[in-house]
């Protein structure tokens, strides 16, 4: 058994990282302005805020978009499997600005969510499936998608208005169930 307390937030960013290793080249071809897959955790309004924080300079601007947001609060299920350290029920979205708010549909799919959105999902799941971390599904990992034209905000999600101060396409995975092996050994932490 698992020792170690193992943060579902942690987990997933040596996960982004390689998604964003393994696209980047790929991303760059469709917009050369993008500097990675960015990842960032926490309640929806903590990451509207941090992302907010972002100057409109020349260099952080871009360090914003893509981005792989882990939405928080998040419940572990423990001790309902033999082997499994925790099962998990998460809510991520894979966001990136628009170019103009009066964008339509099929220039957003041939901006955003054809050269960009799409493949990091796609990537994304890849990665979750073969790091070895999650267990207990076959083929794909369950889960609902929603591509998400103008991310709006009806309370904070829906179309009603702007959440991100920036005009964004999203592309909403929620109810994704994964368990992580109860062997998962977390990378240690070396304090030098």
């Amino acid at each position: 058994m698992n020792l170690q307390p193992i943060f579902i937030q942690d987990v997933l960013k040596p996960i982004v990282d390689k998604v964003s290793a393994n696209l980047l080249p790929q991303l760059q071809q469709a917009d050369e302005m993008i500097t990675g897959v960015h990842y960032q955790y926490g309640h929806p309004l903590e990451i509207v805020n941090t992302l907010g924080q972002f100057t409109q300079g020349e260099t952080s601007r871009y360090n914003k978009y893509p981005l792989i947001a882990l939405f928080l609060d998040t419940t572990e299920d423990v001790g309902r499997d033999k082997g499994v350290y925790a099962e998990y029920n998460l809510h991520l979205a894979i966001i990136r600005a628009c170019k103009s708010p009066n964008q339509v549909a099929k220039e957003r799919d041939d901006f955003n969510f054809k050269p960009v959105l799409i493949p990091i999902y796609l990537e994304l799941m890849k990665q979750m499936k073969y790091s070895g971390v999650f267990t207990g599904f076959t083929d794909k990992i369950p889960h609902r998608k929603t591509n998400r034209y103008y991310w709006g905000k009806e309370g904070l999600f829906g179309n009603e208005g702007n959440i991100f101060n920036d005009w964004v396409d999203c592309v909403e995975i929620e109810n994704l169930k994964v368990k992580i092996v109860d062997n998962y050994c977390p990378p240690k932490v070396v304090v030098v």
